[in-house]
């Protein structure tokens, strides 16, 4: 009786950590960045612009999955704020 007890307490064991999904792995900042810079109303549209432009080996640690980053993120508005009283575009900032 006790090995049928072990036996189907075993089971269970098996079932439940069986039925337990695998846990996703979580967004990078530049998949963040990109699907924010898709959204309706786009955001970060200049940060990812100005990544893309940018040295590839920042988009390179921005996409490793394994890096532990902290990105403060300027949005858009707070990009075209900067470059008005800068009296720059966009593009200009890019160039």
């Amino acid at each position: 009786m006790r090995k049928f007890v072990l036996l189907v307490i075993a089971l269970v064991a098996i079932l439940i950590v069986a039925a337990v999904p695998a846990s996703a792995q979580e967004p990078t900042i530049a998949d963040i960045v990109v699907q924010a810079a898709s959204d309706d109303p786009a955001e970060f549209t200049i940060l990812l612009a100005a990544v893309q432009a940018a040295d590839p080996s920042i988009l390179a640690a921005l996409s490793d999955p394994s890096a532990s980053l902290t990105v403060f993120a300027p949005t858009d508005a707070a990009f075209e704020r900067l470059l008005s009283r800068l009296g720059i575009s966009a593009s200009d900032l890019l160039s």
